[in-house]
């Protein structure tokens, strides 16, 4: 069945037009989707063509001349470029004229510093505005920002009779001001330790202060994120009050921000790239205080894997609890003779029922509970468990965040021998789950 569909529009030109569609059923929404999009993207780049570049060149120098005014030594941004090859968002720190850091959002990494040269900072935007006005393009629109005058929408193309030449950069999160740096690099550490999901770690920790107790070559023990134990140089237990003058980690991210929002008079924080640990926060938050100056020195971080994996597993066991009814499908890829292959697996009342892949020949109906080693959710999570139990050396599990089954499964029992490694991956879950 097909129906006719007056859509009524705003023209460019200001005027409104009514549309006649003729349209099935399955295709309304997408055919709407691209009609809208198609005026959105026109009434967007029609913003600044011929005569009006004039304007723009005029609004490009005020507004330069805003930020040279402010001109912030030590700034943070993100931007991200839209284009035919979508690029990631990218947080970015300048120190001066220069980009001293650049923070991949999407990856989650910090990139290395040979790319950093090709990363902009608010100077280069102006720069690239300037370019893109020079170049007489057929199209383009520039926001700017009303306090600091950067650019905070960029967007061009270059010529109306060129498919795919548009492009456009956003930029957000503008900030400046006291210790920004230091903001920057703890988000980045905040988040990576999230990710990582260490509940149960130790370390060495020192504080040089003149205040009691004294704690110096301290050997901490964490557990469920809090201090359990901690003993000095020489072996000895601390008395029970001492363990709450010792900060956990997330004890001190906290601590941080504060001395950031409270705009201490000195900051120098160094985190670990890898976990987001802090090695060493040295803050002094009033410098007329004779004894306001605090050295935390952190080293020797051990994260205690088996603990940590055994409290991710029950916990996210119990999410998952209290989320499945026990009648699910779902889909794995695991290893087998050499090749990954893909399995979808029936569960009803949690017993594997059927299962199914497909190869050369088409679909191949198996056995689950013969031909798959775990072939139901709780089976992986007993697989985990088993791991832990035995000490495996490598346990590395990632848990949906929502459901919280296993989605990730690397176990290695021994290092040292080869072929003992397991690894599976649960691509899709499907059926009455998220109650």
């Amino acid at each position: 069945m097909s129906y006719i569909l007056l859509h009524t529009l705003l023209s460019i030109d200001g005027s409104l037009v009514v549309l006649p569609i003729h349209i099935q059923r399955g295709r309304l929404v997408s055919i709407l989707y691209r009609v809208l999009l198609c005026f959105f993207v026109a009434a967007l780049f029609s913003a600044c063509s011929g005569e009006d570049y004039g304007r723009l060149q005029s609004r490009l120098e005020d507004n330069k001349a805003k930020w040279e005014t402010h001109s912030p030594n030590e700034y943070t941004f993100s931007f991200s470029v839209s284009c035919l090859c979508q690029t990631p968002r990218r947080s970015i720190l300048v120190e001066g004229d220069s980009v001293v850091s650049a923070y991949n959002e999407e990856e989650k990494v910090l990139e290395s510093a040979d790319t950093l040269e090709n990363r902009l900072t608010i100077d280069d935007l102006f720069d690239a505005v300037q370019k893109v006005i020079d170049r007489n393009p057929s199209a383009l629109h520039v926001e700017f920002n009303e306090e600091f005058g950067y650019p905070i929408v960029i967007s061009v193309d270059y010529s109306a009779d060129v498919v795919d030449d548009e492009f456009a950069y956003h930029v957000r999160d503008f900030r400046t001001g006291p210790h920004v740096g230091v903001q920057y690099y703890l988000d980045i550490a905040s988040a990576t330790w999230e990710l990582e999901y260490y509940s149960d770690y130790t370390f060495n920790y020192s504080l040089d202060c003149l205040c009691v107790p004294d704690l110096q070559n301290i050997d901490v023990v964490i557990e469920e994120g809090e201090v359990v134990s901690a003993t000095d140089m020489n072996s000895l237990s601390l008395p029970t009050d001492d363990l709450l003058s010792i900060p956990t980690v997330n004890e001190l991210f906290i601590y941080i921000q504060e001395w950031i929002d409270t705009e201490a008079d000195q900051l120098d924080v160094t985190f670990d790239q890898n976990t987001g640990f802090p090695l060493q926060v040295q803050v002094t938050a009033d410098s007329t205080m004779s004894d306001g100056t605090l050295n935390h020195v952190l080293t020797h971080f051990s994260p205690d894997m088996l603990i940590s994996n055994q409290n991710k597993r029950s916990a996210n066991q119990q999410i998952w609890l209290g989320k499945s009814d026990g009648t699910y499908d779902y889909s794995i890829e695991m290893e087998v003779n050499g090749e990954f292959r893909r399995y979808r697996v029936s569960v009803v009342n949690d017993v594997a029922v059927s299962g199914y892949y497909y190869n050369d020949n088409g679909k191949i109906d198996i056995d689950p509970n013969v031909e798959l080693p775990y072939p139901t959710i709780e089976d992986y999570f007993q697989l985990v468990q088993n791991s832990v139990d035995t000490n495996a050396d490598i346990v590395w599990v990632n848990y949906n965040e929502i459901a919280g089954y296993p989605e990730s499964i690397v176990i290695d029992p021994d290092e040292e021998e080869e072929g003992d490694e397991l690894e599976y991956q649960i691509l899709s879950l499907y059926g009455y789950v998220y109650n």
